[in-house]
This record gives structure tokens, sequence and C-alpha cells, in this order.
């Protein structure tokens, strides 16, 4: 039994809208069959150069397809995977230093909050100097009271004085209980000061752990930024001279963001979906740029499962 090939399995239909079909739409149509079909040996259209204005044929190099992938768009997407390398280095070149200064800022706040501490910590022991001082003063006057009560000359003046003892002595007690309450929150405030000087030092070792590390990545990142910037160059060769001022622009101001992936028909940059025209210009090789975000487009190769 003789084995049936894609040519015999074709509808048709299909095969009287191929009798009508330009020479550019029939290499659209057999570009996805086997070598071996008829039409693709006996076709004008498959001829190289023949009624193509110059388009090269599926034997020529720079009209290689890969699983529907060209070759210009596999230029166009490791170009846009080398800017993607790019932007991340230099976010990480720039994010590096700022975290440090992020770091050494809430160093410098924990240490404002430990001097801050500091200084609560001692008005609360002027106040307690100064009620001590206060209480002493008090006990000094009842000792006084107490020597002219011996030497009172009548009743009035020896109740007088009692009446004075008795309110320096009630003013007292409760001097005495303010200081043991300041006390305790002098207490409390020196082992808030202590929790505070150990965050303290271990944010200042994170800071300089964190500035060591940032130091040490940066050579490195220089580095990788030179040698991407390298390739990125020879990469942006491929791109046609017609639309490289325009990728020129787009790059400067969106960086990597100057190209996108068409995946499933649509611009994975803004999911807007390209029509059949356009679809098939990409590929066929043409440079394109999204009609509703404006960057350059390229098609990803699609791998079929196995």
């Amino acid at each position: 039994m003789v084995r049936q090939n894609r040519w015999n399995r074709i509808p048709p239909s299909v095969h009287r809208w191929l009798t009508r079909a330009t020479p550019r739409l029939k290499l659209l149509y057999f570009g996805f069959l086997d070598a071996s079909h008829p039409r693709v040996v006996k076709s004008p259209a498959s001829q190289i150069g023949r009624n193509l204005r110059g388009q090269p044929s599926r034997g020529d190099d720079r009209f290689r397809k890969i699983n529907g992938m060209s070759s210009l768009m596999e230029d166009l997407a490791e170009l846009h995977s080398l800017l993607l390398d790019l932007e991340e280095v230099e976010e990480m070149l720039r994010t590096g230093p700022l975290k440090v200064a992020a770091q050494q800022k809430r160093s410098e706040q924990k240490l404002a909050e430990c001097e801050q501490q500091k200084a609560h910590i001692t008005a609360l022991r002027k106040a307690v100097d100064g009620k001590q001082l206060q209480l002493k003063t008090n006990e000094a006057r009842i000792g006084d009271l107490r020597g002219k009560l011996n030497a009172a000359s009548s009743n009035r003046e020896y109740e007088i004085i009692t009446s004075q003892i008795d309110a320096d002595t009630m003013a007292n007690s409760v001097l005495e209980d303010e200081i043991l309450e300041a006390l305790e929150k002098v207490d409390v405030a020196v082992t808030d000061l202590a929790t505070m000087d150990e965050q303290h030092k271990a944010q200042v070792t994170k800071q300089k752990k964190l500035a060591t590390e940032v130091e040490s990545a940066t050579a490195g990142l220089e580095a990788r930024a030179a040698e991407l910037n390298g390739k990125i160059d020879e990469a942006e060769k491929a791109v046609p001279t017609n639309v490289k001022d325009q990728y020129r622009r787009l790059r400067s101001a969106h960086k990597a963001g100057a190209l996108s992936a068409v995946e499933s028909n649509a611009c994975v940059a803004c999911y807007s979906e390209l029509s059949a025209q356009r679809n098939i210009a990409l590929n066929l090789n043409k440079v394109l740029f999204c009609d509703s975000c404006g960057r350059l487009l390229y098609k990803v190769r699609v791998t079929a499962p196995e």
C-alpha cells in the first residue's frame, strides 16, 4: 500500500483555492509542508527568487524556519533576552547602594532612639533626686518643729506645731511613694535601653554585612554589565537599518521594554491581538511594531510537545 502524503490529504476546496492563489500565498501554504510535496517542487513560487521580489526561499539561510520562528525573530529574541539581563544587572547595581543607605539610616535611627532613651533616664533620675531632696528638707523641718514643740508656751501654739508636723509627715509619705514609683520607672527605662542598645548593635552588624556583600558584588556586576553591553552591540546589528533609529528611541525610553514577544498571536506586553496579515508578516521575517504599545515585535518559538 502506497503511503499517503500530505498533498493527497488536502481538501478539494483548498485545491481550488491554490489554483487562484498568488505565488506568495502559495509559499506561505507550502512553506509548512514536506519538501517532497509535488507542488513545492513544481510551483514557480518554490523557486529561489522567482515571482517573490527578491524574497529568499526556504533553502536560504536568511529564511530558515525552526518551529515557526525565523532567523530574524531569533536574533530579536536573543537581543530582548540580553536587554532583560542588562536591565536586571543595572537594577542590582542601582539598588545595592540604596539598600546600604537604607540600612545605615535604620542604624542611625536606632542610635537616636538609644540617645533619646538615655536622656529620658537622666530626666527620671533628676526627678528622683529632686523628690529625695524635698523629702530630706521636710524631714529636717519636722525635726525643727519637734524641737519647737517642746518649747511651746501655750496650747494654741502646741496645736499649730503639731498640725504642721502631721502635714509634713503626710507629705513625706506621699513623696516616698512617688520616689519608689520613679525608681521603678528608672529600672524599666534602663532595661529598655539595654534592649535598644542590642538592637542597635545588631542593626550595625547587618548594615556592615550588607555593605560588604554589595561592595564585593559590584565588581562582578560591572563586569557582567560590560559583557552584556558588548553582546547587545553585536546583537543590535540584526536590527534592520530602516527601523534602527526608531528602535534606539524606544530603547532609550523603555530599555528592555523596547521589544515584546508575540505569543498566541498577541503582544505579550499589552495583550493586543495581531491581525492575520500582521501575523503572516512576522512569519515572513518582516519587522513590525505593535499598533497598541509601539514595541518592536518578534515571534517566539513554540516547541510542540513530544
